[in-house]
């Protein structure tokens, strides 16, 4: 009914034009409505076919073909042409004519990708709407560029379709931007120019850019840049940076339009190598320091991270002990001097430049200098304690006159050079009795690498330490004279290991005598603290000084160096010791042990572990409450005493706590934040396997090596 009321409409429309005098196109007789009738039924799968006409049809020139497809159905005739072919789109147009009485309901177009298609899988059905006029004009701008599609049209009544001819037409290919060879290359940057040619179709995802990347075949490290600085002329230049010095680098570009994309032919350049500064050979070489110069070549490029600089080391191939200096002193005609320091006397150093960009280093040429050596001389009329080898604690048993030689613990160091002085800390016996400045040890000194001191003229058993200092009297290093008899070696169980007969630092090794509680020490460091003056007594042995306040640990105080430079100074770790290592199974320049000792390992497989033959703890062990302690002859040896007193240990604050209620002896193994420690107390409880907190100070049982 619809559209008879259309063709009265029409009919009306036409008589109302002559009245007026207009000149009207017949609304029956069209002048695309001429030609062979191509309507087409539908086959039997409801499909239409492609026949055997040309395709596209022939251009004139001006985006239109010349040939057509005609479709009359219903009293309609349709006639389809096209032009404006694009990548992605195509107008759609032509002619309608409609007779005087027509049924149909709607026609249109239809395109896909396939030769075979109907309503219902066309890739796309664009209706014709406007059937006022005789000409219309359609489009489509969702298509992909150099892309083959089919298209026919269809005039529709009721649920039927009436398809004309297919024919053909092909999107036009993408044009990727031409590159140019890239210019201003340096180590880490280039710059990309070219030209742009215009798409003649748009999109919403239209871009131009460029990838760059160091796989030739770009499946990896690739870059993208679009493209949108385009002057008047479509051409464009960028700039590129954080490449990688002395690489080729591979690039392309590139265009999108409806998801496809077209790249153009692969480029590459390679960026400048780094070159690093040369080093001339080393200048003012004394024992301990040494002069680097050298000239750099500047780098051509520009990173945040450049750096020049140089490194030395005691290994020639730089797998440890590497020192790095930047160098940012660098004169007008490039050149730069630095010296260096703190080397090790006597020593074959080896040293390198180089250069960082953007996170890669080249490195020049390996070159070396060897430092001056220091003779020690070995003073006359001394005991050399360090004959055997050094230590950072000495046993002396009768008076005299000693020295040994500056040495951290059992290691060559650069003591040597800097030490240009040597004191006396401080001297105790380990007792309740004050002693007087030289009573245990006097005359101490320091010449020709060796620290020299004598004994009171009446030798007296006790403990003192000796410190080296430097021109300005900071400490350096220090060491403990451990005044005593000769230790007595004991064998224990199940080749666990021979041990000494008392504490570090004990004077006596009998069951009752306040001098077996010996000393106490923070795990990882090397200087004594004192115990108690008495085997049931928490008030500390008395010395020569006073002794500093505990201090907490931070970034400065929490360090070895400051340990070492503050040997007095009980060290209050809000942390676990900044150096877990500094104790080990074999012997460190940390080690307290006087030489050819050590502290002993703990644990399951410690010595006390071994020798008990469990790591577990157990109860009722005698405890001796008469002298405070425990004899474990028989359980960890067989010699007829080893005696363990009850010591106490020094809390976290620095306190001397549970003197007469428990003894606690470290090992040199860690666990985990703690550290493997003996422990026993009064109630009978030993624990060979314990784990202590290291900011305690314990008793130490050596080793022997």
């Amino acid at each position: 009914m619809e559209s008879v009321k259309l063709n009265l409409l029409s009919k009306l429309f036409c008589a109302l034009m002559l009245v007026f005098g207009f000149v009207l196109i017949s609304c029956e007789d069209g002048v695309l409505g001429s030609g062979e009738d191509t309507e087409q039924g539908e086959n039997g799968n409801g499909d239409i076919g492609k026949d055997d006409s040309d395709g596209g049809g022939s251009d004139d020139g001006t985006g239109e073909t010349n040939d057509a497809i005609t479709n009359n159905s219903g009293g309609v005739t349709l006639t389809v042409k096209l032009r404006n072919l694009t990548e992605t789109g195509v107008d759609f147009y032509g002619m309608i004519k409609l007779a005087e009485i027509y049924l149909t309901n709607s026609f249109g177009i239809l395109y896909s990708e396939k030769e075979t298609f109907n309503a219902e899988t066309a890739l796309g059905n664009i209706p014709i709407v406007d059937i006022y006029g005789t000409n219309y004009s359609v489009s489509t701008s969702s298509l992909k560029p150099a892309t083959s599609y089919y298209y026919t049209s269809y005039i529709k009544l009721g649920d039927v379709y009436t398809y004309g001819e297919i024919k053909s037409f092909t999107t036009a290919s993408l044009v990727a931007p031409r590159l140019n060879d890239a210019t201003d290359i340096t180590e880490v940057s280039a710059t990309i120019c070219g030209i742009v040619s215009p798409a003649s179709g748009t999109a919403s995802d239209l871009e131009y850019g460029f990838q760059y990347s160091t796989s030739s075949d770009f499946s990896s490290d690739v870059t993208s840049k679009k493209i949108t600085d385009i002057n008047s002329e479509n051409k464009f230049s960028l700039s590129i940076a954080s490449l990688i010095p002395g690489t080729a680098h591979y690039y392309r570009s590139y265009v999108k339009m409806n998801g496809v994309y077209d790249y153009c032919k692969i480029k590459s350049f390679t960026t400048a190598s780094l070159v690093a500064p040369r080093l001339n050979d080393a200048t003012d070489i004394t024992e301990v320091s040494a002069t680097i110069c050298g000239i750099v070549s500047p780098a051509s490029g520009t990173a945040s991270d450049l750096e020049y600089g140089f490194q030395y080391s005691t290994s020639s191939d730089f797998s440890s002990d590497v020192t790095s200096k930047k160098i940012t002193d660098i004169n007008s005609e490039n050149k730069f001097s630095y010296p260096i320091t703190s080397l090790i006397l006597g020593t074959v150093h080896y040293y390198r430049s180089y250069i960082k960009m953007n996170g890669v280093y080249d490195y020049g040429e390996i070159k070396s200098f060897t430092t001056k050596k220091i003779i020690p001389v070995v003073p006359s009329g001394y005991a050399n304690l360090s004959a055997a080898t050094t230590a950072n604690c000495y046993i002396v048993s009768q008076s005299g006159s000693y020295c040994f030689l500056v040495a951290k613990g059992n290691q060559p160091s650069n003591l040597l050079h800097f030490t240009k002085s040597a004191s006396l800390l401080w001297e105790s016996f380990g007792t309740s009795k004050t002693p007087s400045v030289g009573a245990l040890i006097k005359v101490v000194s320091y010449a020709d690498g060796y620290v020299t001191f004598s004994t009171a003229d009446t030798f007296r058993e006790g403990n003192a330490v000796i410190a080296a200092k430097d021109a300005d009297g900071n400490i350096l290093w220090s060491w403990h004279i451990w005044l005593t008899d000769q230790p007595v070696e004991q064998e224990y169980y199940n080749n666990a290991g021979t041990m000494m007969d008392r504490n570090l630092g004990a004077t006596s090794a009998s069951p009752g005598d306040v001098g077996a509680l010996g000393l106490l020490y923070q795990w990882g460091r090397k200087d004594p603290f004192l115990g108690s003056s008495s085997i049931w007594s928490r008030i500390t042995a008395k010395s020569t000084i006073t002794w500093p306040s505990a201090v907490s640990a931070d970034s400065q105080k929490g360090t070895v160096e400051y340990a070492n430079a503050n040997p007095t100074t009980f060290i209050k770790y809000n942390k676990p010791n900044p150096v877990p290592t500094s104790w080990q199974s074999s012997k460190t320049i940390y080690d307290p042990c006087p030489p050819g000792w050590r502290v002993p390992d703990g644990g399951e497989n410690g010595v006390w572990s071994k020798a008990i033959g469990s790591s577990s703890d157990f109860w009722g062990y005698p405890y001796d409450s008469n002298n405070s302690g425990m004899d474990f002859s028989g359980k960890l040896g067989s010699a007829s005493t080893i005696w363990y007193p009850a010591s106490g240990f020094l809390y976290y604050d620095g306190d001397l706590i549970n003197v007469d209620y428990e003894g606690r002896y470290w090992s040199a193994t860690p666990c985990n934040d703690d550290a493997y420690s003996l422990y026993i107390n009064e109630k009978g409880h030993v624990m060979p396997s314990y784990n202590d907190s290291r900011l305690y100070g314990l008793s130490v049982r050596c080793l022997q090596e």
